[in-house]
């Protein structure tokens, strides 16, 4: 079982319009997976140049944030955050943004990888 939670973002979505020229909040999509030295995130980030894309983890919260302009000239906002739990070793996360797809990896503390132990004859 993964040890990353979503925490729902406080807005959705909003509209945009003359009126409300605030930008479109949109969660994006995503998956997450997990072998026994990493994690995964797989985030739907359509239209999103990886120099608009800005990653966080603080305390035990990965934020990740990417925006872009939509068609009809308004601004788009990607935005998802995590839960993550001890973990996760915040020096070994890296992320590449490949076809619209987020690709983040956050590699486990050595205290929680698994270990084998060897079994000596007595």
């Amino acid at each position: 079982m993964s040890n990353i939670e979503t925490v729902k973002n406080d807005s959705n979505r909003s509209i945009r319009n003359e009126e409300n020229p605030e930008p479109v909040y949109v969660t994006p999509l995503a998956d997450i997976l997990e072998n026994d030295n990493e994690y995964f995130v797989l985030a739907d980030m359509p239209g999103v140049n990886p120099d608009a894309m800005t990653i966080e983890l603080e305390s035990n919260e990965l934020r990740i944030e990417g925006a872009h302009a939509a068609l009809d000239g308004s601004k788009e906002i990607f935005r998802r955050v995590f839960r993550v739990g001890p973990g996760v070793d915040p020096e070994g996360i890296s992320a590449e943004l490949k076809q619209g797809v987020l690709h983040l990896v956050a590699k486990k503390s050595d205290a929680r990888r698994p270990r084998q132990i060897a079994v000596r004859a007595g």
